[in-house]
């Protein structure tokens, strides 16, 4: 998703192409940036949650990813998003 170097920031990631959006200071920040950044009025408590349920054996695990970077003795945290309707795959983590 990043390559480490340099603070991450919301775009698209130059190799797979997925949405990055967050950098909120927990989690639960991170996912309200995502939705004001996609005009969604899904429930972050929910969305977090869901997010966390999020492993290598779920359906969507190759579609949508939750991160933490730590820079500087602070975490930073992520949402990964691959696919045209991003409030569509993050309601069905809800």
């Amino acid at each position: 998703m990043h390559d480490g170097v340099g603070e991450p920031s919301p775009g698209n990631c130059p190799r797979c192409d997925a949405r990055i959006e967050g950098g909120g200071d927990d989690a639960r920040s991170a996912v309200g940036l995502l939705l004001a950044a996609i005009g969604s009025d899904l429930d972050v408590d929910t969305v977090t949650r869901g997010l966390f349920s999020v492993n290598a054996a779920h359906p969507l695990a190759d579609r949508v990813a939750l991160t933490s970077d730590t820079r500087d003795g602070f975490y930073r945290w992520w949402i990964a998003l691959r696919g045209d309707d991003p409030a569509k795959l993050l309601s069905a983590l809800a």
